[in-house]
């Protein structure tokens, strides 16, 4: 396991349901990085380049 992405439930706008996210990534090492609420889009985003960081 490289990482889990957690999603946040208590933030509003923020959520399954909403158009918006906010998540925290916890690597191997137990490092958390923990973004801002984004669109989901741009939370896609931030994990594909987590998993790009990753295979170089």
């Amino acid at each position: 396991l490289d990482f889990i992405v957690l999603n946040s439930l208590q933030d509003k706008g923020a959520g399954f349901k909403g158009d918006q996210n906010k998540i925290t990534i916890i690597d191997r090492n137990l490092r958390k990085e923990a973004f801002p609420i984004k669109s989901k889009k741009e939370v896609a985003k931030d994990i594909c380049k987590k998993i790009v960081g990753l295979m170089q």
